[in-house]
This record gives C-alpha cells, sequence and structure tokens, in this order.
C-alpha cells in the first residue's frame, strides 16, 4: 500500500529505520546493472550507495586519495550521518524542507513504473577537512523502493563544482531518462537558503514588501520619510547581499521563502 504523505528528509530517515531490510546484491553488480547512466560519465569526487534501512554505505569510492580531505575509507566507516553532518546549515534546511518531499512526491508517482530512470540532482555546500564550504553537485537515483514508495536503496555521486560555483543558489532538477537514454526535464527549481535567514535587515524586507505590493521607489521614500536615493541603494544591497541578478528574482526567492 502506497504512502502517499511527502515527509522531511528528517521525517524519513527516522521512519524509514522501522522498514525490513532488503537482499543486496554486490555492489559491483549494482554500478554495471544501474539502467540510469554510467556513473563515470558524471565526473563525481565520490560514488556510494546508501542503505537506507541500516543507516550506512554499502559502497563508496572516491576517484584520488581523499574527498573534502577525508579518505574512502573514512567515510564508508561514518556512514550518511557523517556526510549529512558536513552540509550549509541553509542548505540542509532546504533539503530537509523543500527538496527531499519534492523528491519523494516524484519518486511515487513513478513508483510503479520506471522510477530507476528518474535522475535528481541538485547542488549544496558542505564543510572539508579543514572547516571550508566547498561547493557541490548531487546527482541520485533510486534503486530500490518499498511497496508504499519509500526509498530502500540510492546510487548517488558528489562532484565539486567550486570553480564555477560561487553564490548561494540551490538548484534542484529532476529529470527522466527514456528507453533510449535521453533526458527530458520535470522539474526544476531554485531556492535561496539565506534570504529568510540573516542577510535582510528589517528595513531592507519592508522595502521589498512595499516593492511587491507594487510601490514605486519615490512612495516608499515618502513612506519612510528619506530619498530615493537611500531607496535605490537599499535595493542594490539587497541584490548584492542575496547574489541575485535583479528584483524580480530576489522578489520570486523571498515570496517562495515566506519572508514577505
Amino acid at each position: 500500500m502506497k504512502n502517499n504523505t511527502t515527509p522531511s528528509y528528517l521525517d524519513f530517515l527516522n521512519r524509514v529505520k522501522s522498514y525490513k531490510s532488503i537482499d543486496i546484491a554486490t555492489p559491483g553488480n549494482i554500478l554495471k546493472s544501474f539502467p540510469l547512466v554510467d556513473i563515470s560519465s558524471l565526473y563525481p569526487g565520490a560514488v556510494f550507495i546508501t542503505d537506507y534501512v541500516n543507516n550506512r554505505y554499502l559502497y563508496l569510492a572516491i576517484n584520488s586519495n581523499k574527498f573534502l580531505g577525508y579518505s574512502d575509507s573514512f567515510l564508508l566507516g561514518e556512514g550518511p550521518s557523517f556526510i549529512n553532518s558536513l552540509l550549509h546549515p541553509y542548505d540542509f534546511k532546504v533539503y530537509n524542507e523543500k527538496i527531499f518531499p519534492a523528491n519523494i512526491a516524484c519518486l511515487k508517482k513513478y513508483a510503479d513504473t520506471d522510477y530507476k530512470n528518474l535522475l535528481f540532482t541538485v547542488n549544496c555546500r558542505l564543510r572539508d577537512g579543514k572547516g571550508k564550504y566547498c561547493a557541490l553537485r548531487l546527482c541520485s537515483s533510486f534503486i530500490s523502493i518499498a511497496d508504499d514508495g519509500t526509498p530502500l536503496l540510492e546510487i548517488s555521486a558528489l562532484s565539486d563544482i567550486s570553480d564555477y560555483k560561487s553564490d548561494v543558489k540551490i538548484v534542484h532538477l529532476i529529470q527522466k531518462y527514456n528507453a533510449q537514454n535521453k533526458i527530458s526535464l520535470l522539474n526544476r527549481k531554485c531556492y535561496l537558503p539565506c534570504v529568510n535567514q540573516v542577510l535582510l535587515t528589517k528595513r531592507e524586507v519592508d522595502i521589498l514588501r512595499w516593492v511587491c505590493e507594487g510601490f514605486s521607489s519615490k512612495q516608499i521614500a515618502d513612506k519612510l520619510n528619506i530619498s530615493i536615493y537611500t531607496i535605490n541603494n537599499h535595493r542594490k544591497n539587497m541584490l548584492r547581499k542575496s547574489q541575485c541578478h535583479n528584483l524580480t528574482e530576489l522578489l520570486h526567492n523571498a515570496v517562495n521563502e515566506g519572508l514577505i
């Protein structure tokens, strides 16, 4: 029987422990037979297979002596909980509350057909062994799910993208491969994890709210008894802090995060 709820990531981790473990083929056979893509084509820093029921990695390999300053044997021994602890708190909040539930909702939609052909991609920041946050891309697919659609086994690849990713915007993609291995995009959504936490002052939030309500810079300046120049400076500062390209993008993210 399917479970139609879409839990947060933390709720899922607590609940999946009660599921029965499944018989698992050797990791090498999983990698060879998995129908989605050749994992090596993703140029990963690390490839791992996660057993959610037992909260462990069944397989973990890195393409150098260390990944983020950690050896494969250390990461394999520490398991998923350690990797989760390295996630930037704001990125983890977005993943827990927004991205993972969206993945589960899509997974349940295709649970009876070709869920193995779904590819879930998201960028995030992980803390390396020296305490520095690095930008990474996480590509995942589910190997096995329970009768109710709950994921049990997942294969993932982590790639370091710090050289060309310097902003904090999170891009979440859900894609599907067909029989000819062609990709179709099912969903794309962007999140700005810091908008609702620390970036904007109360005055800036007020200004943003009034812009959303249709007030011009002059009207907002009159409300606050300040100059248009000051209002425009606030707008520029908000774009700089949030690393949004324009005010429309900032407003979209602020509304999505419940800021205004």
